[in-house]
């Protein structure tokens, strides 16, 4: 597994923003994951065959990971997918909206939903502080 961890992702050309959107409707996944502290999570994924892609995504986006999805049959190709999650996930989207297609409703709930995350997160620090 390849993985870069970062704080923030890449600003992305419109270019880049609109090839990654193309890839995302047509190749990828906008989904809730149960983590193991038992809270759900967020994640963004694009599967491929062509490993090449998912190496481009990852340098590009400067965030996330690419893992080796398990083979059951022999006669199918290595499938492979770049995954990055909650907040990466919704840095990538929000860049990628203005070009998504099919998965723009799904990409707007991700984003809304950290959006509520983070400013009942933000009010609860405040909170504490005083």
């Amino acid at each position: 597994m390849v993985r870069r961890h970062t704080a923030t992702v890449a600003s992305l050309t419109e270019v880049q923003a609109a090839y990654l959107a193309g890839l995302v409707d047509g190749e990828g996944s906008i989904l809730i994951a149960k983590a193991r502290e038992g809270r759900n999570t967020w994640r963004l994924t694009i599967s491929s065959t062509y490993r090449p892609v998912l190496e481009w995504c990852l340098l590009t986006i400067g965030a996330g990971s690419i893992v080796r999805a398990n083979r059951y049959n022999p006669k199918h190709a290595t499938a492979y997918w770049w995954q990055c999650y909650s907040w990466n996930a919704k840095a990538v989207l929000e860049q990628l909206l203005p070009y998504m297609l099919i998965k723009r409703e799904k990409a707007k709930q991700m984003i809304q939903e950290l959006d509520r995350i983070g400013t009942r997160a933000h009010a609860l620090m405040l909170t504490a502080g005083s």
